[in-house]
């Protein structure tokens, strides 16, 4: 059994929804296990016989579609960019608000309105406008912890923000050394997280950020 495990989605080898280099941070993320030696955490933390349960999994999707299922993994992404809505160069032709499932867009006559809390920043409506309406603003990865099924199942909780490739390094790296340093006999990422959080009434976006602190 693989002790960590990395899946990427199908962005990995072109499909056409990727947002970012899904390949490139899958192979990022791949090295900061080798990195921080998550494969003997992950046996320690075990007591020498792992089990498909303790296994460490990662996850990067291309897009919200997230085939390679983050929300369920110790540590997910998913890429994003955000539209920039440029509405003096909007024709009106709809082909944005066709291409956007979430109703992020709306057409009334001929001006083009974004509504930023419905968009899942997939970059499907950049891509259908010719116009240069809507142009790629922020970019980056969405960053999930904390996701697992088993007996007591929940969906990863999402860290503010789209985050650099740096960055998300920076954060995994932060968890498996956080793990390696308080973590208990098989004791998930999520579960650690939640109550080193707790213990020391630290929001989870800066307990994160601020590094190993024992």
């Amino acid at each position: 059994m693989e002790l960590v495990r990395v899946r990427a989605c199908r962005g990995a080898e072109g499909c056409p929804h990727a947002v970012g280099d899904v390949a490139g941070a899958a192979e990022a993320l791949r090295g900061v296990l080798v990195k921080t030696r998550a494969a003997e955490v992950v046996r320690e933390k075990a007591g020498g016989l792992p089990r498909v349960h303790d296994q460490l999994t990662i996850a990067v999707s291309g897009c919200p579609n997230a085939c390679s299922q983050p929300q369920i993994a110790d540590f997910g992404l998913i890429g994003a960019e955000v539209p920039q809505l440029h509405a003096e160069a909007c024709v009106g032709c709809g082909a944005c608000v066709e291409a956007c499932r979430e109703a992020a867009l709306e057409l009334h006559g001929s001006a083009l309105t974004l509504v930023p809390e419905r968009c899942l920043a997939c970059g499907a409506c950049i891509r259908a406008c010719d116009y240069g309406a809507l142009t790629a603003g922020e970019s980056g990865w969405r960053a999930l912890v904390g996701g697992r099924l088993g007996r007591h199942p929940r969906l990863a909780q999402e860290l503010d923000g789209y985050h650099p490739l740096e960055r998300v390094e920076a954060t995994l790296e932060t968890i498996v050394e956080l793990w390696s340093a308080v973590g208990r006999p098989h004791e998930r990422i999520g579960a650690l997280l939640e109550r080193v959080s707790e213990d020391r009434d630290v929001p989870l976006h800066e307990l994160l950020r601020g590094g190993v602190r024992s």
